[in-house]
């Protein structure tokens, strides 16, 4: 698993990169971000401040507490931002820059997860969704029991 701070020095927003079966994607994209600032268009408000960080393939979260930045950062990331703000630094996929016609055309993003549930709850529905109509419910948990395990998880 290799960490990266997306706000060097500070714990506030973590990127974490997890390695499946212990090896990194091979010839994966790379998305990088470089001096990323997202602030209102008035500059009344700064909601990211200098961010530069990489994220490369595999599994990748972004944690952190509420209101650290999760949302934008990813928001920023797949040019999605709300008409009232402005982002300025560099963003890269590969080395080159890219557009949001770009992004639809290779990826997607959306919250997928309903606040009302809990992790294991989450991983139960998830199993049930995905896993093949004839998988028991004991073969769903091993599948469940596959998922990384955190601090924190249920």
């Amino acid at each position: 698993m290799t960490e990266r701070r997306s706000r060097p020095g500070t714990a506030d927003c973590v990127v974490v990169a997890v390695e499946h079966n212990g090896e990194a994607a091979k010839a994966a994209p790379v998305l990088a971000w470089r001096h990323l600032k997202v602030a209102t268009k008035a500059g009344s408000r700064v909601l990211l401040q200098d961010l530069t960080g990489a994220i490369d393939g595999g599994f990748n979260c972004i944690m952190g507490p509420s209101g650290s930045g999760k949302s934008t950062l990813l928001n920023a990331l797949s040019l999605r931002l709300d008409p009232g703000m402005t982002q300025t630094g560099e963003m890269r996929i590969n080395g080159m820059a890219y557009s949001n016609s770009d992004l639809k055309l290779s990826c997607g993003y959306d919250d997928l997860l309903n606040a009302n549930l809990t992790v294991e709850e989450t991983l139960r529905y998830t199993a049930r969704l995905r896993c093949p109509p004839g998988f028991s419910e004991q073969q769903r948990q091993e599948v469940r029991a596959q998922t990384p395990q955190w601090p924190g998880r249920v």
